[in-house]
């Protein structure tokens, strides 16, 4: 049986405050699921992503990421959100705590690897030259490789200690359970990366910002100007994670130094702020959109069927038109 804490004290007891969470997480798998589909498809087959191939390696990765951790971690919290309690059993549980501590991190050091790759891409061109996409891949190979390898390492110490946290009706460990602190030192490590891909985004975005800055005014002066191809990407990018990972970071800090942990205002703020990250689970498929033009005109010739279908007749010449009219009304076309 899986132990659990108190459902009455940590878990969501009015009915409006439960669908509001739970159409939020279904807003953001469907948004997921759809636009990291579209993604992936149209970055791998249709090659509309038109901007550094390394950077587009970088961000197929975090499609792929947003939809695991959708597919197998938010769907499952949507689950037992509706039902008010864990019903897909064991072996799922342990699966949905691995994946928070696997598919979580690897998205956190992600967005940190692109941010700072762009910003060696504008600093740095002649150096960074030599980037593929291939090394691209490798890289972020090497980054699920490495918390796969820790996270499997996690749940086989702590398998035993999973509790059901109605908080944010995922799993926990109780570390009180282990006979070592071995399980406890790795699942800090794993959660301080959380701190360290703030760190790294934030200070990557703003030396980006300020060399552009820069840039800028010697382009001016030479009137000649500045390419922002993919620059608006990645800043966007790294500003919503920022905004969305922030308040979660500067909960945990605080935790510590609450008196009372299981009051009402306490709950609500850590639920709210460990939901506030999964932002970046659905949000690139919107920033690219807005910041990448390759893309939306990559969404306008696939999805806009009456703008494809208008443009078509806007070509054809009026004695193709007549042909294709009705024969009562050839005569006026004519």
């Amino acid at each position: 049986m899986i132990k659990s804490n108190n459902a009455t004290v940590f878990g969501i007891v009015e009915d409006a405050e439960r669908f509001f969470w739970v159409g939020y997480l279904t807003f953001v798998l469907i948004s997921s699921l759809f636009g990291d589909t579209i993604i992936l498809i149209a970055s791998i087959k249709y090659n509309a992503l038109k901007l550094n191939k390394s950077i587009v390696a970088v961000l197929q990765h975090m499609a792929i990421c947003d939809i695991i951790i959708s597919v197998t971690f938010v769907l499952p919290t949507i689950v037992s959100m509706l039902l008010n309690r864990w019903v897909l059993g064991k072996t799922l549980a342990k699966f949905h705590r691995f994946i928070e501590f696997w598919a979580l991190p690897v998205c956190n050091v992600l967005v940190g690897v692109m941010t700072t790759s762009k910003y060696l891409l504008v600093r740095y061109p002649l150096q960074t030259s030599c980037w593929t996409s291939r090394k691209a891949h490798v890289t972020c190979y090497g980054i699920w490789f490495l918390f796969g390898a820790i996270s499997t390492i996690s749940l086989i110490l702590c398998q035993d200690s999973l509790i059901f946290d109605y908080t944010s009706y995922e799993f926990d460990a109780d570390y009180s359970l282990l006979t070592s602190n071995a399980g406890k030192y790795i699942d800090v490590l794993i959660s301080s990366t959380t701190f360290i891909s703030v760190g790294i985004v934030f200070v990557s975005t703003v030396f980006t910002l300020g060399y552009l800055a820069k840039s800028r005014k010697v382009s001016r002066r030479s009137s000649g100007s500045l390419r922002w191809q993919g620059v608006m990407t990645v800043l966007t990018t790294g500003l919503v994670y920022c905004l969305s990972v922030l308040p979660y970071a500067l909960f945990t800090m605080m935790e510590h130094f609450l008196e009372d942990s299981s009051s009402p205002l306490v709950i609500e703020l850590e639920r709210s702020s460990e939901y506030l990250v999964l932002l970046n689970v659905m949000a690139n498929f919107y920033i690219y959109s807005l910041t990448v033009p390759s893309f939306r005109r990559f969404l306008r010739e696939r999805f806009c069927f009456f703008q494809r279908s208008q443009s078509r007749f806007d070509n054809l010449s009026p004695a193709v038109l007549a042909d294709n009219q009705p024969r009562k009304f050839k005569r006026i076309v004519a």
